[in-house]
């Protein structure tokens, strides 16, 4: 039997990032699914995340997304041409970062229908995902032709040896605990390893035109440059850049036009400068092993 994780909610008392309290107001906007139903945000000043609060528990949210079926998760959406210029320009600059490991290897963290999969393939690299839809990972496996695990993490078969970076593009504002997911997450990873995690924006233009436009009832976290920065640090990682501006080389798509990578990446830097704000990329390194214990200690 499915699970409804709406109708199991609670309040959390504090920052699951920054772990102060109290928080401030931020909306109220009407549920785009269900009717006659309000879904509250707040703001923790302190860390500028902004968080749906009361949220669904975590055990009906994971059952909801281990049921949810190829449909419900509309797995052609990412595979359009402009997702996979915009994963072609991430995997091109974690390369320029730099990858350890001889051949370097990649988790995609919630990988979906597998675009991102299928282009880092395409790009020779040695990738794997992990997708807890059930139905939804054997697809993908299917289509793409590598490795997706469907069980969540931690796991003790799951990675089987360390990996050069993880890549996580729109999951973590679903998780209820992106925090400790981050922590699990840096655990996979080589000494040096690189982190790169897509969210949306709370810093959007359209979000700072009109509060709660951009919200969605699915998401549970908000977070911009400031707060995904903490959310790092405490996970262990030492935060490389951040990439929030306008995507060009994704809207190049529909004239035809493939923009070289410097010149994609001076475009993004100057929308950023210009306020032109939208989903949010951050790119990180894993700390080392001496520091990430200490911090573990520090953070139970």
């Amino acid at each position: 039997m499915r699970i409804d994780p709406e109708l199991s909610l609670s309040k959390l008392p504090s920052c699951p990032i920054c772990g102060h309290a109290p928080s401030a107001p931020y909306c109220t906007r009407p549920s785009l699914f269900r009717k006659a139903v309000f879904i509250t945000y707040e703001r923790w000043p302190r860390c500028t995340v902004v968080y749906r609060n009361p949220r669904p528990s975590d055990d009906a949210r994971l059952k909801a997304y281990q049921e949810k079926t190829v449909e419900e998760s509309h797995p052609e959406a990412a595979w359009d041409e402009r997702s996979r210029r915009h994963y072609r320009f991430v995997l091109e600059r974690m390369i320029r970062l730099g990858l350890p490991g001889s051949p370097p290897r990649i988790l995609d963290f919630g990988c979906g229908a597998g675009a991102f999969l299928s282009v880092a393939k395409s790009m020779e690299l040695d990738v794997e995902g992990l997708e807890v839809s059930r139905e939804l990972a054997a697809r993908t496996a299917r289509r793409v032709g590598v490795r997706v695990f469907d069980q969540p993490l931690p796991h003790p078969r799951f990675p089987e040896r360390p990996v050069s970076a993880v890549f996580s593009s729109m999951v973590f504002e679903h998780l209820t605990d992106p925090l400790g997911t981050l922590r699990v997450l840096t655990r996979t990873l080589l000494p040096d390893g690189l982190v790169v995690v897509e969210v949306p924006n709370a810093l959007d233009i359209r979000e700072r035109l009109r509060r709660g436009s951009t919200l969605d009832d699915s998401h549970l976290f908000y977070l911009s440059r400031f707060s995904i920065g903490r959310l790092f640090r405490e996970a262990g990682i030492r935060l490389l850049r951040v990439e929030e501006g306008l995507r060009l080389h994704r809207l190049s798509a529909r004239l035809g036009v493939e923009l070289p990578f410097a010149l994609a990446s001076a475009l993004e830097r100057f929308a950023r400068a210009a306020g032109i704000c939208t989903s949010l990329t951050a790119y990180g390194r894993r700390i080392g092993p001496e520091f990430y214990g200490r911090m573990r200690t520090a953070h139970p």
